[in-house]
């Protein structure tokens, strides 16, 4: 479970397509089935010590990791799913209800300029004021709710701030843990580079939709700069002269160690089957042409130690921060009164 940043949630309400919330424009309920989706929604689905969420906030934050991950849509396509979705929604939200009960305890210097000042930022995502007021309604809040929700985010941001940082003057991350990391076998996938080659290139451009005579032209040119390029003419300088990639001016066609993955498949074969030093025939792609040179490979190896050591402590760091927070939250779990009133 990740500490959820009530402000990035809050932010998606103003970012987010309207029809994430909005009524069915075909079949508008009635007065009773009104009266019964109020009454939905203002079920309580949870009691934090003295604060209730309702049902109207799980599902608002449901549509709201749905919209910012719609890859999750088929995951919770079930009844099951969904209502485990939904308790895990609910897990977070009290979550973030007991740090906001703990931010409150805070006094936070300048409390009311950052308000204004995120308050700012959120307006920017809509400048016009019909829009604005228009969002606010469709989400039943006032701007004097929204303030009140920009506050509680930065009150919550500032209790995981203060804990973050207590717990790194406690967290120690030694060589022994670093080198034991790397030298993990299952952890050997995180420092091994695949096999890579060194090139540079040619691009004559050819248009998805370009006629014959357009595509004569270019094997016509391609083909000519490929006889200058295997007798022996400068490559970078043909490439920087001639090259019709859009960077070839700066990198006279270089393009740095890639693996098969990082370019297109034609384009990969035949620069992976040459030797270094030697230079294709041309090569087709959805790009267009290529003349492509071959200047060094590189077999599948394990990254250096000393390359990684860094970002492996940082990683071991960043861990040992993410349990301790984990830890403090169950803490203040263990010393809430929760129930959890979900159907």
């Amino acid at each position: 479970m990740k500490i959820m940043v009530y402000l990035f949630l809050l932010a998606g309400i103003f970012l987010a397509p309207s029809s994430l919330w909005a009524d069915d424009p075909v079949k508008k309920a009635d007065g009773a089935q009104q009266q019964e989706k109020a009454k939905t929604e203002n079920a309580v689905v949870a009691k934090v010590n003295d604060a209730a969420i309702k049902e109207s906030e799980l599902t608002k934050n449901i549509n709201q990791v749905l919209a910012q991950n719609p890859q999750m849509g088929a995951m919770v396509s079930s009844e099951d799913k969904m209502k485990d979705f939904r308790l895990k929604v609910l897990q977070d939200l009290i979550t973030t209800e007991l740090l906001s009960q703990e931010g409150k305890k805070l006094k936070i210097k300048d409390l009311d300029q950052q308000v204004d000042e995120e308050y700012k930022k959120l307006r920017a995502n809509l400048p016009k004021e019909e829009d604005f007021q228009a969002a606010l309604k469709e989400h039943n809040m006032t701007e004097k709710d929204l303030r009140k929700d920009i506050e509680k985010g930065i009150r919550i941001q500032k209790v995981v701030n203060d804990q973050v940082e207590q717990i790194k003057k406690n967290v120690s991350v030694s060589e022994q843990d670093i080198k034991a990391f790397y030298n993990d076998a299952a952890n050997k996938d995180k420092f091994m580079q695949k096999e890579s080659v060194k090139a540079s290139h040619i691009l004559i451009k050819v248009a998805k939709d370009a006629t014959k005579e357009d595509d004569a032209k270019a094997q016509k040119k391609i083909k000519e700069l490929l006889k200058r390029a295997k007798k022996g003419e400068d490559f970078a300088k043909l490439a920087k002269e001639n090259s019709e990639d859009p960077t070839a001016a700066q990198n006279s066609g270089e393009l740095g160690y890639f693996s098969t993955e990082e370019m297109v498949p034609e384009f990969a074969k035949a620069a992976f089957a040459l030797k270094p030093g030697e230079i294709s025939d041309v090569v087709k792609t959805s790009f267009g042409y290529h003349i492509i040179k071959s200047e060094d490979k590189k077999p599948e190896q394990m990254t250096p130690y000393d390359e990684v050591k860094d970002k492996v402590a940082k990683f071991l760091e960043n861990s040992a921060v993410q349990s301790k927070l984990l830890e403090y939250v169950d803490t203040l779990k263990k010393s809430a009164k929760i129930e959890v009133l979900l159907k």
